[in-house]
């Protein structure tokens, strides 16, 4: 029976040996299926995150330029927010340069009228106030008037 139990062991040992011999292979299999599985991981985000970074870079410079675009518009905003500023300023003295004169001169064509109505009172009155003797009727005037052409003469 020893021997038989030998042969057992022995047989017992050798199928084992076969059945991890093919557990090994089939584990080595796996392994280099695993590892390609991860490297072809690997690679893909590798790509992916060579794009993305690219992308990145690619969304930097486009913020930067439009950034710079920016500060040229509000640059030019600035500078015709001056023109248009200088120009209201312009407007408005032109407008006040016309309507000032305009309301000094009508003030002062009143004020000449006034004086006018003024000046022609004063004589009506002068007049009024002149005596009746003092008036030369218009029948004297002219002798008068000849002789003292006559008297030059």
């Amino acid at each position: 029976m020893m021997f038989w139990n030998a042969w057992l062991k022995q047989r017992s040992w050798g199928g084992a040996k076969d059945i991890i011999s093919q557990k090994d292979a089939q584990l080595q299999q796996k392994d280099k299926a695993l590892q390609l599985s991860q490297l072809l991981e690997e690679k893909t985000l590798s790509v992916q995150l060579s794009d993305t970074s690219q992308s990145l870079r690619e969304s930097q410079q486009y913020s930067s330029d439009l950034f710079k675009h920016c500060a040229v518009l509000e640059k030019q905003v600035q500078e015709l927010q001056a023109v248009f500023s200088a120009l209201i300023v312009l407007q408005l003295h032109f407008y006040v340069g016309l309507v000032f004169p305009l309301s000094e001169a009508q003030q002062q064509l009143g004020s000449t009228k006034q004086e006018g109505s003024e000046l022609k009172k004063l004589l009506e009155e002068e007049r009024d106030q002149r005596s009746p003797r003092s008036r030369v009727p218009v029948e004297l005037q002219k002798p008068m008037l000849s002789r003292t052409v006559a008297h030059r003469g």
